[in-house]
Protein backbone atom coordinates (compact mmCIF):
# COMPACT_ATOMS: atom_id res chain seq x y z
CA UNK A 1 0.00 0.00 0.00
CA UNK A 2 0.86 3.52 -1.05
CA UNK A 3 -0.06 6.63 0.60
CA UNK A 4 -2.32 4.75 3.00
CA UNK A 5 -4.53 3.90 0.14
CA UNK A 6 -6.27 0.43 0.27
CA UNK A 7 -5.71 -2.84 -2.30
CA UNK A 8 -7.98 -2.48 -4.90
CA UNK A 9 -11.25 -4.44 -4.88
CA UNK A 10 -12.86 -6.73 -7.28
CA UNK A 11 -14.68 -3.52 -8.39
CA UNK A 12 -12.19 -1.20 -8.98
CA UNK A 13 -10.69 -4.00 -11.13
CA UNK A 14 -14.06 -4.09 -12.73
CA UNK A 15 -13.91 -0.77 -13.78
CA UNK A 16 -10.35 -0.17 -14.44
CA UNK A 17 -10.86 -3.09 -17.26
CA UNK A 18 -14.32 -1.84 -18.55
CA UNK A 19 -12.67 1.77 -19.21
CA UNK A 20 -9.86 -0.03 -20.95
CA UNK A 21 -11.89 -2.06 -22.83
CA UNK A 22 -13.93 1.37 -23.94
CA UNK A 23 -10.51 3.24 -24.65
CA UNK A 24 -9.24 0.34 -26.85
CA UNK A 25 -13.04 0.01 -28.82
CA UNK A 26 -12.49 3.99 -29.04
CA UNK A 27 -9.10 3.86 -29.88
CA UNK A 28 -9.35 1.40 -32.67
CA UNK A 29 -12.90 3.24 -34.54
CA UNK A 30 -10.02 6.23 -34.39
CA UNK A 31 -7.68 4.23 -36.15
CA UNK A 32 -9.84 2.86 -38.65
CA UNK A 33 -11.44 6.21 -39.48
CA UNK A 34 -8.01 7.73 -39.96
CA UNK A 35 -7.02 4.59 -42.48
CA UNK A 36 -10.35 5.43 -44.59
CA UNK A 37 -9.54 9.12 -44.65
CA UNK A 38 -5.77 8.58 -45.62
CA UNK A 39 -7.14 5.68 -48.60
CA UNK A 40 -9.49 7.39 -49.78
CA UNK A 41 -7.05 10.65 -50.22
CA UNK A 42 -4.46 8.39 -51.63
CA UNK A 43 -7.65 6.70 -54.41
CA UNK A 44 -7.99 10.17 -55.32
CA UNK A 45 -4.14 11.46 -56.19
CA UNK A 46 -4.01 8.34 -57.64
CA UNK A 47 -6.76 8.64 -59.65
CA UNK A 48 -5.72 11.85 -60.98
CA UNK A 49 -1.99 11.00 -61.17
CA UNK A 50 -3.23 7.60 -63.64
CA UNK A 51 -5.20 10.49 -65.69
CA UNK A 52 -2.20 12.72 -66.00
CA UNK A 53 -0.24 10.04 -67.00
CA UNK A 54 -2.38 8.79 -69.68
CA UNK A 55 -2.48 12.23 -70.82
CA UNK A 56 1.47 12.09 -71.37
CA UNK A 57 2.14 8.41 -72.16
CA UNK A 58 -0.96 9.20 -75.18
CA UNK A 59 0.96 12.72 -76.65
CA UNK A 60 4.59 11.27 -76.48
CA UNK A 61 2.94 8.02 -78.59
CA UNK A 62 1.84 10.56 -80.74
CA UNK A 63 5.57 12.46 -80.76
CA UNK A 64 7.48 8.91 -81.22
CA UNK A 65 4.95 8.21 -84.53
CA UNK A 66 5.82 11.64 -85.76
CA UNK A 67 9.41 11.29 -84.74
CA UNK A 68 9.82 7.72 -86.83
CA UNK A 69 8.00 9.14 -89.60
CA UNK A 70 10.44 11.89 -90.20
CA UNK A 71 13.48 9.29 -89.06
CA UNK A 72 12.20 7.56 -92.61
CA UNK A 73 11.58 10.80 -94.29
CA UNK A 74 15.69 11.80 -93.58
CA UNK A 75 16.57 8.17 -94.03
CA UNK A 76 14.63 8.55 -97.53
CA UNK A 77 16.56 11.83 -98.72
CA UNK A 78 20.36 10.87 -97.25
CA UNK A 79 19.68 7.56 -99.63
CA UNK A 80 19.06 9.88 -102.49
CA UNK A 81 21.69 12.20 -102.14
CA UNK A 82 24.30 9.16 -101.69
CA UNK A 83 23.02 6.62 -104.39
Amino acid sequence: MQNGDAPATKKDIEQLTALIEKTETGMKALIEKTETTLLTEFWKWARLNDIKVRSVASRTADFDERFSLLEERVADLEHRRHP
